[in-house]
Order: C-alpha cells, then sequence, then structure tokens
C-alpha cells in the first residue's frame, strides 16, 4: 500500500490542501492519502503540519481567520474508498470528541486516525473502540510503549524494529527504498508515490 504523505505527489499542489489530496487520490498507483489535522481557537480542525500559519498561531485563531480547509469540507469532498489516515497534531483531548463527531458523517470513507502522543490515542481508542488508532513511533519516541490495545503503527523509517500489528513505515523517499517496499507489498507513506508510476 503506497500512501501519499499529506498529499505530495507530482503535481505540485502545497502540501495538506484539498487541491493536493483531492488530485492524489485520483492517482492509479496511490492506495490512500494521510493529511495533519490542528485545532483552532473556535474548535474546528483544519489542515495543516505545523502549529502556525502565516505567522498566526493555530489555536489562538479562529478557523475563518486562518483560510485553511476544514477536515469536514475535505471529506465531503472525497468519492473514494482509498484509506484517508488523519494525524492528530495537537496533544489536546478535546479534539477526541470533535474528530469523532466529524468522521462519524463520512462512515461510506474509510478514515483510520494516528497520532504521535501516546495517551491521546489510548483515550480516542477507549471511548471509541470502533475507530481504528494507531501510534506513531521513532527510535526515542514510543518505541517502548505497550500498543497492544491500538490497532496499527506507524514507524518512522529508521526504526529497526518489527510490531505484531498492522505497520506504515514514514516517510520512505528514496527511489530505491520506495521500489524495495513496494514490491515486498510493506505498506509505506511517501512524499513522491509518483516514482511508482515510472518503473
Amino acid at each position: 500500500m503506497v500512501i501519499s504523505h499529506r498529499g505530495n505527489d507530482i503535481y505540485g499542489y502545497k502540501e495538506n490542501t484539498k487541491q493536493a489530496i483531492i488530485s492524489t487520490l485520483r492517482s492509479s498507483y496511490v492506495s490512500g492519502v494521510e493529511c495533519d489535522i490542528r485545532l483552532t481557537k473556535d474548535n474546528k480542525l483544519v489542515l495543516n503540519h505545523s502549529f502556525i500559519h502565516n505567522n498566526k498561531i493555530i489555536k489562538y485563531n479562529k478557523a475563518r481567520t486562518l483560510k485553511l480547509i476544514t477536515l469536514n469540507n475535505l471529506l465531503k469532498s472525497i468519492k473514494t474508498k482509498k484509506l484517508i489516515i488523519i494525524e492528530i497534531k495537537d496533544n489536546d483531548k478535546k479534539i477526541i470528541d470533535i474528530l469523532y463527531k466529524i468522521i462519524k458523517k463520512y462512515k461510506h470513507l474509510n478514515i483510520i486516525i494516528h497520532t504521535i502522543y501516546y495517551e491521546l490515542a489510548l483515550s480516542f481508542k477507549n471511548k471509541y473502540p470502533k475507530c481504528k488508532i494507531g501510534l506513531i513511533i521513532l527510535n526515542i519516541i514510543n518505541s517502548n510503549k505497550d500498543i497492544s490495545k491500538l490497532d496499527f503503527v506507524s514507524l518512522h523509517y529508521k526504526v529497526d524494529k518489527k510490531y505484531a500489528k498492522e505497520t506504515f513505515i514514514w516517510t520512505v523517499n528514496n527511489k530505491k527504498d520506495i521500489k524495495k517496499y513496494y514490491l515486498q507489498k510493506i505498506n509505506i507513506i511517501t512524499d513522491k508515490p509518483y516514482i511508482l508510476a515510472f518503473t
């Protein structure tokens, strides 16, 4: 499975935008897309990697002033069964109910959620056990956590450890590695899914 990281692909659109995500989901070589969400002052979930946008701290500003696409508006536009991985970027448990309220409106979509925040992941899974929740793992972050109650892991490509869970390797951008993992049928998250179109 090849997942486009933040909607990055050959099209040149800015990452974590509606244009990037919809375009890459139309690519035959892409199995899904990963995007980042953050919470605004007025409790909207918007797409952005950084906690700052245009010199404004997202959590201290309302969604309309930030001019970022909301998760709800993005999901409205998706008409595919391809995988949508949502990364929770803020360590705020208030997000759990807000996010669940949004995704339950889109049960026809194939949505899973991951985060680097262990306690947040567990809390989400405990409250909404039917949701598929994963933990992001790096060599020095979360590598020794008990993941038995979670559904999958997202491993940084330098983590040399195997887990008895569905696994996504990120961010795999080396051409040789992309081909290798693809042939081995290992799930990858990449900024360069288009490499597979030319192999």
